[in-house]
């Protein structure tokens, strides 16, 4: 966004445009797959082993 408003190194309106657009989009699907990963993965129950119990 930074790159669009100022165009600090006078780029080309048409590049900037397009990496603007496709920056969002990666910021978009990434959201995306967060929100999957987060409610859509079941947690597995995890024990931890004490080394005294497994000296026994």
């Amino acid at each position: 966004m930074w790159l669009y408003n100022l165009n600090p190194f006078n780029m080309d309106e048409t590049l900037v445009m397009i990496l603007f657009i496709s920056g969002g989009s990666l910021l978009l699907l990434a959201f995306i797959l967060f929100v999957f990963v987060t409610f859509f993965i079941e947690k597995t129950e995890t024990r931890i082993v004490s080394s005294q119990t497994v000296a026994k």
